[in-house]
Formats: structure tokens, C-alpha cells, sequence
């Protein structure tokens, strides 16, 4: 019988914490997302993905529990297996399949659009360029995940940062540089807010929050106590989370939708919050 062969363990938190975090694609989430949220929520968006980030943390740390007590690169597939026998875990591993299948393609078709935007617009609205840029973008990852789950790391790093020192610059220059306002039409037609509006922006909050999980897959390769990709998940999800939460307060915030009467309860409360603060730093003085 042959020995099973391992996975190299290269890993560590910090890498697992990126990965994760990196998996959840921080600014195409906000760009493909915010959007319907706050046709649901309004101003309420930014509590709907707090809540789901509780509800997701759950989960969380479920993941991290079960990686502590059974490492496997199959993840929720072996843990199905091992639980509810193999018809069962076959059925887990056609829906991580398919599901990782259709969320490659989700994101692939406007990487490539906004690959073509960016360096040849002449054929941006083409979908044989897109395609074939964005099945270009997805032969790079592979033969970037084929070069070992290190260097991989390493690249996600530095893109990771990049993508978070542009998300931050947005942010800041949202609040800052004038924009064109809404159009009338738009506030007209604009859904009333509700908690059933606000719990369809928790639904979809968890576009926004999935990825983290992949510190799940990566616990075969961890070279660091039991826990540490659990804890990498764990630190992913919040990190990612706290930088959407602020991010999108910031858009909200904006000048192109301050005037929005979906963001005027979010700006009555900030107003009210620093008319208070200044009252006491006069009392103070």
C-alpha cells in the first residue's frame, strides 16, 4: 500500500489571515454589490453587513473548530464524508465544484472587461476580447497555483495591498471631491426601506463576506500550531469586513449621495454626533 502523501506545510497565520481576506475580493464586492443593498436598506446598508458579518462569524469560527480537529484540503467535502458517509460527501464536493466553477466565471467576465478598459477601451464592449482577457487572467492563476500555495501567497500579498491602498484613496476622495448628484428619478422610484428591505441586504452581504473559507482548504499546509488557519479565517473575515463597513459609510457619505433622502438618516445621525462632540469640547474649553 502506498504511504498517503502530504502537502507541503509553508503556511503561516499571516499568510492564511491574506488568502483569506484576499478570497473575499474586498473592492469587487463593494463595486458588484453595494449597489442592491442600498436599494434595500438605504442608509441601513452598512448595519445589514455588520449583522451578517456576526452571523458569518459563526460560521467562522465553526470552520476554525473543525480545522483544529480535522485538517483536511477537502474542507467541508471531508468533513461531510467523515460525518454522513460518502453519498453525502459527494453531494458537498459537486456544490464546492459548482460553486467554485460559477464564482470563477462571475468574477473572470468583468475582470476582463475592466482589464480591456484600462489598457485598450477600443474593445471593452467586445465579449470575444473579454473572454478571451479574462480566460487569460484564469491561466494565470492556475499556473500561479500550480507554482506552489507559497509564492501564491506572497502575490495575493501584494495585490491584496494595492487593492486596499486604492480602496482607501476612493473612500477618502469620495467624501471630498464633488460629484454629480442623483438623479431625481432615482430617489423617486427607490424602494421604501423596511426590515424586510434590510434583510435582503443581508442576504446579499454574504457575496460580500464568502472567500474567508478558504483558510479551511489550506489547513494541510499550515506549519504553525493546530489553529492558526482557523484563526486566519477568523482574522480575514474581520479585517475585510471592518475595511467594508468603513468603505462603504464613506461612499454613503459621498458627495454624489448626500442629498439622497435613503442616506438622510445616516447623515442626521453623523451630524447629531458631531454637533455633540463639539458641544463638549466647547463645555471642555
Amino acid at each position: 500500500m502506498m504511504a498517503r502523501r502530504h502537502l507541503p506545510r509553508v503556511l503561516k497565520f499571516f499568510d492564511v489571515s491574506v488568502l483569506s481576506s484576499a478570497s473575499m475580493g474586498p473592492a469587487y464586492s463593494l463595486a458588484a454589490t453595494t449597489g442592491p443593498m442600498v436599494a434595500l436598506a438605504g442608509a441601513f446598508t452598512p448595519l445589514a453587513l455588520v449583522a451578517m458579518t456576526g452571523i458569518m462569524l459563526f460560521i467562522a469560527v465553526s470552520y476554525a473548530m473543525l480545522s483544529r480537529v480535522s485538517p483536511n484540503a477537502g474542507s467541508a467535502y471531508s468533513w461531510v464524508r467523515e460525518a454522513f458517509g460518502t453519498y453525502a460527501g459527494a453531494y458537498a464536493a459537486w456544490l464546492l465544484l459548482l460553486s467554485n466553477f460559477f464564482a470563477t466565471l462571475a468574477t473572470a467576465v468583468p475582470v476582463g472587461f475592466y482589464t480591456l478598459a484600462l489598457v485598450a477601451p477600443l474593445h471593452e464592449q467586445d465579449p470575444r476580447w473579454s473572454a478571451a482577457v479574462g480566460a487569460a487572467w484564469i491561466a494565470g492563476s492556475a499556473l500561479l497555483l500550480y507554482a506552489g500555495v507559497r509564492p501564491t501567497a506572497l502575490v495575493t500579498l501584494v495585490a491584496l495591498l494595492v487593492e486596499l491602498a486604492v480602496l482607501g484613496a476612493t473612500a477618502i476622495a469620495s467624501y471630498f471631491v464633488p460629484a454629480a448628484p442623483l438623479a431625481p428619478a432615482t430617489h423617486a422610484t427607490s424602494i421604501p426601506i423596511s426590515f424586510a428591505g434590510v434583510f435582503g441586504a443581508m442576504t446579499l452581504a454574504i457575496w460580500m463576506l464568502d472567500g474567508w473559507e478558504l483558510s479551511a482548504a489550506t489547513s494541510e499546509e499550515v506549519n504553525d500550531d493546530a489553529g492558526a488557519s482557523g484563526r486566519g479565517g477568523i482574522a480575514g473575515l474581520l479585517v475585510t469586513s471592518a475595511v467594508l463597513v468603513v468603505c462603504m459609510i464613506a461612499y454613503l457619505l459621498s458627495a454624489a449621495w448626500r442629498d439622497s433622502p435613503r442616506i438622510k438618516p445616516m447623515r442626521s445621525l453623523t451630524s447629531a454626533t458631531d454637533s455633540a462632540a463639539g458641544s463638549g469640547a466647547s463645555q471642555l474649553s
